[in-house]
């Protein structure tokens, strides 16, 4: 039997449905989710449509059940995001504009499963890619790099808050020695700027102690210049402030 499965977009995630049914005009659909959630959803906002077989959900295994969505769990397993977002923008112009299907075929990525896979990696295309629907659209490369940018310079700010929040409570102790930067305040602005040059990297991940020492440096600048200073450090360390 069939699954006539679609991928449905959510604010961060991408879930697996089965149809169940659909309007006489096929606008609405009737879904049932990986996780057993009924709803009804706009066929035209789906990211994917493809029908699986239900014993392919298995790979010749135990069919685990007739539910659909038993054999979406066993399908969600074995189905791996796509990622490689940057190389494929590499290989386009700006402004061209690609399907679900469409990267599917340039990657490789073969029949409903690899229409699958693209799908629920489609969060993951910003900001190499603008998503309109299911249609994603080439980012000029500057733009992209300048959102890139952006998204990790945010994280990099949560690090050092949630740092900071985590050490707090603990501050008669010291500042943990791994924030202290030897050369002085010169060395220690130099490491942050060599942080900010890695926030080009596709996966950067923060590095926890100079996010810190950041946030810490902030919160300095606040308490010496007070709530009238509008320099950029003491405008972060007044916000720092009212979360700890």
């Amino acid at each position: 039997m069939d699954v006539d499965v679609v991928a449905v977009p959510r604010s961060r995630s991408v879930i697996l449905a089965a149809v169940q049914d659909e309007t006489a005009e096929g606008a609405v659909l009737s879904l049932v989710a990986e996780d057993g959630a009924r709803f009804r959803f706009p066929a035209d906002r789906a990211l994917a449509r493809v029908r699986i077989a239900s014993d392919a959900a298995s790979d010749g295994g135990d069919g685990g059940g007739d539910e659909p969505e038993s054999a979406l769990r066993r399908l969600r397993e074995r189905l791996s995001p796509f990622a490689d977002w940057l190389p494929l923008h590499a290989a386009l112009g700006a402004g061209e504009t690609l399907s679900i299907e469409d990267v599917a075929r340039r990657a490789g990525l073969e029949g409903g499963r690899g229409v699958l896979c693209v799908a629920l990696g489609a969060l993951q295309a910003e900001p190499w890619f603008r998503r309109e629907g299911a249609l994603l659209h080439a980012v000029p490369m500057r733009d992209a790099l300048l959102g890139l940018y952006r998204v990790h310079e945010a994280a990099f700010a949560s690090a050092g808050e949630a740092a900071l929040r985590a050490w707090w409570p603990r501050r008669a102790d010291g500042v943990p020695a791994a924030w202290e930067e030897p050369g002085g305040e010169a060395a220690a602005r130099a490491r942050v700027a060599v942080e900010r040059a890695r926030f080009f990297e596709p996966d950067y991940v923060a590095d926890e102690a100079v996010a810190a020492a950041a946030a810490l440096a902030a919160l300095a600048a606040w308490s010496l210049a007070g709530d009238a200073s509008d320099a950029p450090d003491a405008r972060r360390g007044r916000e720092l402030a009212r979360g700890l």
